[in-house]
């Protein structure tokens, strides 16, 4: 049965016969099986290509796969442009080397084993500032092994101010809907209402309850 179907090539043979029997694209597609778009396609190069019917009855060559680009040559040449700049975006590598997006993530991802990754954000310290908080955590760890008193409770505390308004992250928070407008908004205040928490833990394991300041 296999032997019965029609080749790609013999598709296009017929689609140009009917052609020429003057038959609408939605016939031709009716009648051979085929799709509207591959009718309408081989009769557009029929007509920039003035009737040579040589011409458009070769199958066209189709693109090379992107197995063809992921030799470990073009892999390793990924990877250096990676190595140079890691900040670089998959789409830019593509466009820098010419080739499609979807190859580029495949070597990334199934090649080179990485992933793309959020930066993060950190706080500045200088030196002057590294030493200055590692001489305060020796002195305070040589007054928790030798107190002036003994027994004396050491307290921790700590507090922090919260705004009442909702958080939204405009990456990750997302909402599935088919139109747009049924999105919810998240609204905000220009000054927003404020409350302090206090928190506290001893030396000795005590934890006292957070306290709220509105």
């Amino acid at each position: 049965m296999e032997d019965n179907k029609l080749t790609q090539e013999m598709k296009r043979h017929a689609v140009i016969i009917i052609i020429h029997a003057n038959h609408s694209d939605l016939e031709i597609s009716r009648f051979l099986k085929v799709a509207r778009s591959f009718v309408n396609k081989v009769r557009r190069e029929l007509e920039a290509s003035d009737g040579n019917v040589a011409s458009v009855a070769k199958c066209k060559k189709h693109e090379a796969r992107s197995d063809k680009f992921r030799t470990s040559q073009f892999v390793q040449k990924v990877q250096g442009i990676i190595d140079e700049d890691p900040s670089k975006s998959i789409r830019g590598i593509s466009k820098h080397l010419q080739v499609s997006e979807c190859t580029i993530r495949r070597i990334i991802h199934e090649d080179l084993q990485y992933n793309s990754y959020a930066m993060h954000r950190g706080q500045f310290m200088s030196a002057q500032t590294r030493e200055q908080r590692f001489i305060g955590a020796q002195q305070l760890l040589n007054k928790l092994k030798h107190p002036e008193i003994s027994d004396m409770l050491w307290s921790f505390s700590d507090e922090k101010n919260f705004d009442q308004d909702q958080k939204i992250n405009r990456r990750n928070d997302r909402w599935l809907c088919a139109d747009p407008s049924d999105v919810p908004r998240v609204m905000h205040t220009k000054f927003p209402a404020t409350v302090i928490v206090l928190g506290a833990v001893s030396n000795k394991g005590y934890v006292m309850p957070p306290h709220f300041f509105p």
